[in-house]
């Protein structure tokens, strides 16, 4: 009856208490509070923050204005401003004088245009009929007077139809405009200073409306025409006749 009781309570309360609370306590709340905090927030701030930024500020900025600002002011403002003024200034006023006596040429042109042809005849010397010559009109025979040009009571007359009524005078245009008539050459020269006349040699005063050498013939003064020849013009208004009288070129020298 003593061997008993002694040997079931000491086994039984040692074994339980000692092996549960020793090991479960220790392993659990050790491994994951240090683990779990320690990885996620130090992997994530660090790599993200530090990639983007520096990436981008840095290439873009650079490459941009660098390379637009350099070129586009070197090359148009330098191209434009050294060919243009060079080029345009040079070309313009030589064009310009070279041309001055074209230009006074053409006044004359504009000048002519103010004559307008008139019905009229055209008595030579002490002839009895006025002047004429047989023509075609209208592709039949017609009697022709020599053409006149009235303005402002100035008149001209065509040398191309005088030379046709008056014999011995006769007229040649090779750049040069000469009449003979009784004795006498009479000369009207083009030239780059404006246009030029001689007598028998002696340069004489002309106006530019004195003259119309265009496509309508050769249209003179019939004052500008008498002076020279040595001779005298009168225009009568009422009979609408040009009195020519042009002596002989012996017949002034005596």
């Amino acid at each position: 009856p003593t061997v008993t009781p002694t040997a079931e309570p000491t086994e039984a309360p040692t074994a339980e208490p000692t092996a549960e609370p020793t090991e479960a306590p220790t392993a659990e709340p050790t491994a994951e509070p240090t683990e779990v905090p320690t990885a996620e927030p130090t992997a994530e701030p660090t790599e993200a923050p530090t990639a983007e930024p520096t990436a981008e500020p840095t290439e873009a900025p650079t490459a941009e204005p660098t390379a637009e600002p350099t070129e586009a002011p070197t090359e148009e403002p330098t191209a434009e401003s050294t060919e243009a003024p060079a080029e345009e200034p040079t070309a313009e006023p030589a064009e310009t004088v070279t041309e001055a006596p074209e230009e006074i040429i053409e006044e004359v042109d504009l000048d002519a245009g103010l004559f307008v042809e008139i019905e009229g005849s055209i008595a030579y010397n002490e002839g009895g009929e006025p002047l004429s010559w047989i023509g075609m009109r209208n592709g039949v025979p017609a009697e022709m007077k020599p053409r006149l040009q009235e303005n402002d009571g100035r008149i001209r007359v065509s040398l191309d139809d005088l030379v046709r009524c008056v014999p011995g005078w006769a007229l040649t245009d090779d750049g040069t405009v000469v009449l003979e008539a009784e004795g006498h050459t009479l000369g009207i020269y083009n030239e780059k200073t404006g246009i030029a006349a001689t007598i028998d040699g002696t340069e004489i005063r002309i106006e530019p409306a004195d003259f119309d050498f265009g496509n309508d013939g050769h249209f003179i003064s019939a004052s500008f025409l008498a002076n020279a020849l040595m001779g005298t013009a009168e225009w009568d208004a009422e009979e609408r006749t040009l009195m020519l009288r042009i002596p002989v070129a012996s017949e002034t020298t005596d």
